[in-house]
């Protein structure tokens, strides 16, 4: 019953997320801004967000749903390390998830 609990937190949260950045939301033009992303790229990570976390929502498709986050928060912790910001926190939601 925890792990479901934690994923769906996880998973709400990048529901969440995903849908600022399809919004483009003041917040996330902003942060996509300062860790030198173009404006344009604001859809589209959101896109390749929520894609996969629909993925992970369906059980037949759990594991490519995962595989498919991991990989979204590697680049995140990629982001992170280029901009000298802590990378903990991609690390933390890939390893809970």
């Amino acid at each position: 019953m925890r792990a479901w609990t934690l994923t769906g937190l996880i998973v709400a949260f990048l529901f969440v997320d995903a849908i600022g950045k399809l919004i483009p939301l003041a917040p996330y033009v902003e942060g996509t801004q300062k860790v030198g992303y173009d404006v344009a790229l604001i859809r589209p990570l959101g896109l390749l967000l929520a894609i996969p976390t629909l993925l992970h929502v369906i059980p037949r498709t759990q594991f490519f749903g995962a595989v498919l986050l991991t990989a979204y928060f590697g680049g995140a912790v990629a982001t992170h390390l280029l901009t000298g910001s802590s990378p903990w926190f991609p690390i933390a939601f890939g390893v809970i998830l």
